[in-house]
């Protein structure tokens, strides 16, 4: 073999080589951005349903000991001892039994129905599944949720930039449409005494204590402070509409034990899958 030859191919080697790579850091990244929206669904609703009990009254569920309750000493024991067992079953829930058994059952969201990107963001999560238990080939469970023809069993399903940038958006949608939802259910619109409204919603800021960008939600619950105001309606097609407080209006409101702050790594993510694809070019 000539030096010619040797280069050429050792630039093959290196383009099939990039290919893995590539395929390698999609699949990642599509992994990952459903464990974060697993992972947003755990925490966001544990703190929800820790600082609002009420939501809990409906609950059927029995099979506490006289032990159990005489173990408990206070008021926040109780309400971890009563959310904790929902949210175990919501971290083993899959996509579907989370939108019937839990979205649906406590909150009366709807999801199915009420939000424009659930079909895609279902798939998304079903081709995960796939990619993590079955290296990327359509699976009778994938054939079965997405209700396509069993011929198209064992196909291996290619991700590419195109699609995690629409999985990354879907997720970011997802929690958007989510927290919307939430805000509207309990009023959390806020007009202060001197009239001035503060819209609370998801925000994208950078943190103090370090260069990666987080996802931060505050809720408040202070109703001797501010008044409770009904969120104006938006478009389900748009649930990016409501407004946006800053870091600074937010950091004006008193510290209290019923804010509920949320940090959660989701921008840094895509800075990630931006930089690796550059890189494999």
């Amino acid at each position: 073999m000539n030096k010619k030859e040797i280069q050429i191919g050792s630039i093959v080697s290196n383009v099939f080589s990039n290919e893995v790579r590539l395929k390698n850091i999609y699949n990642m990244s599509h992994i990952y951005l459903m464990t974060l929206f697993e992972a947003f669904n755990k925490d966001f609703f544990l703190d929800l349903l820790t600082n609002n009990p009420d939501v809990m009254k409906s609950r059927k569920e029995k099979g506490f000991s006289y032990e159990d309750l005489l173990n408990i000493s206070s008021i926040d024991e109780l309400r971890n001892f009563l959310v904790k067992p929902i949210i175990s079953k919501v971290s083993f829930y899959n996509i579907d039994e989370f939108s019937n058994k839990f979205l649906k059952k406590y909150f009366n969201i709807d999801i199915e129905n009420e939000y424009y990107r659930w079909v895609d963001l279902r798939e998304k999560y079903y081709r995960r599944n796939i990619i993590v238990h079955n290296s990327g080939k359509i699976s009778q469970i994938y054939i079965q949720k997405m209700k396509i023809k069993k011929g198209e069993l064992g196909r291996v399903l290619q991700n590419d930039f195109l699609y995690i940038k629409e999985c990354y958006k879907d997720v970011h949608r997802y929690i958007s449409y989510i927290c919307f939802r939430i805000l509207e259910k309990f009023r959390l619109n806020r007009k202060e005494q001197n009239g001035k409204i503060i819209r609370i919603k998801p925000i994208y800021v950078n943190d103090n204590n370090s260069a990666e960008k987080f996802f931060h939600l505050y809720l408040e619950y202070d109703s001797k402070v501010y008044s409770w105001e009904p969120i104006n309606k938006v478009s389900k097609n748009n649930p990016e509409s409501i407004g946006i407080v800053s870091i600074a209006e937010i950091s004006e409101f008193e510290p209290s034990k019923d804010r509920i702050p949320i940090k959660f790594d989701f921008d840094s993510v895509w800075e990630r899958i931006i930089f690796w694809q550059n890189k494999m070019k």
